[in-house]
């Protein structure tokens, strides 16, 4: 069982760039 998420961080720097960014999955990485 996961913990709940209690506290909320900072978005990372490059957030805004990935936001509504079709067929991002395509460009992650493991």
């Amino acid at each position: 069982i996961w913990p709940n998420i209690t506290e909320r961080k900072d978005a990372l720097p490059d957030a805004e760039e990935w936001d509504g960014k079709p067929g991002k999955i395509a460009d992650l990485e493991r």
